[in-house]
């Protein structure tokens, strides 16, 4: 049978800081988790992935509104010479 000196109870970001920890001070630990991927609310469903979204968001808007010069940029570049 495995023995451990800590038990971690969750994946999220404190888990992982726990983990951490406890391997910073030489001692085994388990890590339970249930429900999320490891990482937690924060990096599959919360803060991470709704920032991504904003970005995406920005971009789209900023191509919607200067689009038509993007292409024209765009189609310039294909006239420079490459070495």
């Amino acid at each position: 049978m495995n023995k451990y000196d800590i038990i971690i109870i969750g994946g999220g970001a404190a888990a992982f800081a726990a983990a951490t920890k406890a391997a910073d001070l030489g001692k085994k630990s388990l890590m339970i988790n249930s429900g999320l991927p490891l990482g937690g609310t924060c990096v599959n469903v919360g803060c991470m992935p709704s920032k991504n979204l904003l970005t995406v968001g920005d971009e789209f808007f900023i191509l919607s509104v200067q689009g038509s010069s993007l292409c024209t940029t765009m189609s310039s570049l294909s006239s420079i010479s490459r070495p």
